[in-house]
């Protein structure tokens, strides 16, 4: 079964997950989805998130979609 991330293109590291979800023992791991859409349903709810953020001034300048992308993980 393919898992899908959402990656942000990071001046530093390049392309990365900065996404995290936490297991049942509280660990942080890298946010995966199961399918596309459900990463660009999220990655499209946090672009409006920023946006108001924006808006609020509780955020210089929102993110734009452009600065993301969503990659099919390689699975065994």
């Amino acid at each position: 079964m393919a898992k899908f991330e959402v990656q942000h293109n990071t001046i530093c590291d390049g392309w990365v997950n900065c996404w995290t979800t936490y297991d049942d023992n509280g660990d942080g791991v890298p946010t995966t989805y199961n399918t596309y859409e459900e990463a660009l349903s999220d990655l499209q709810d946090y672009i409006v998130d920023t946006e108001d953020a924006g808006k609020a001034g509780d955020l210089a300048e929102p993110y734009h979609i452009d600065d993301f992308r969503i990659v099919e993980l390689i699975t065994n």
